[in-house]
């Protein structure tokens, strides 16, 4: 019996060292490019994935984010509809909120507006706010921008206030940021 366990425990190691042939593999280039834009045509509407290159970075500056990720005019010529409309309307969307552009056919930006909400308001509200309002917490904030041709038309951050059981509104114009002139809506 002795002997019959030494035979088999040879012959299985001499089967796996035959079966541990190397297999040489040619060289394989892997790349990965998280800002790759990826356009999908759904009837007269087009779906374009832009990824960030942080988190974050949309909703720091959604203006600057999409017109150094995005080019219109070069989508418009790809694709081969840009005289198909007058105008373009360009939907960007993150889970804290969206930018809506309107471009030319041509691919110039006419005007935007967007909306985000909960996000980290400017250091100088920031300062602002906890000054004005000691002992009170900023629980919701939403940042509304329009602008057309350049000029930026409306732009103010909401926020809501809370000490306890008491709320308080607050609408805060940009340029009412420097100048302390915070109004309360309520």
């Amino acid at each position: 019996m002795k002997k019959t366990l030494i035979f088999v425990a040879l012959t299985l190691t001499g089967m796996l060292t035959n079966a541990q042939e190397v297999i040489e593999l040619k060289a394989a280039n892997v790349s990965f490019d998280p800002t790759t834009t990826h356009v999908v045509q759904h009837g007269n509407s087009f779906t374009v994935n832009i990824k960030e290159t942080f988190t974050g970075e949309f909703e720091k500056d959604p203006v600057e984010f999409m017109k150094t990720n995005f080019d219109m005019a070069e989508i418009l010529e790809t694709l081969g509809v840009g005289e198909n409309y007058s105008y373009y309307n360009v939907m960007f969307k993150t889970k804290k909120g969206e930018l809506n552009a309107n471009y030319s056919n041509k691919g110039k930006l006419l005007s935007f507006i967007s909306k985000f909400e909960n996000i980290a308001v400017p250091s100088s509200l920031q300062h602002q706010l906890y000054r004005d309002y000691k002992g009170w917490a900023m629980v919701e904030n939403s940042h509304v921008k329009r602008e057309s041709n350049g000029s930026v038309i409306r732009e103010f951050y909401r926020v809501t206030m809370q000490k306890g059981n008491k709320k308080k509104n607050l609408k805060i114009k940009t340029s009412d940021i420097e100048n302390s002139a915070l109004v309360a809506l309520n």
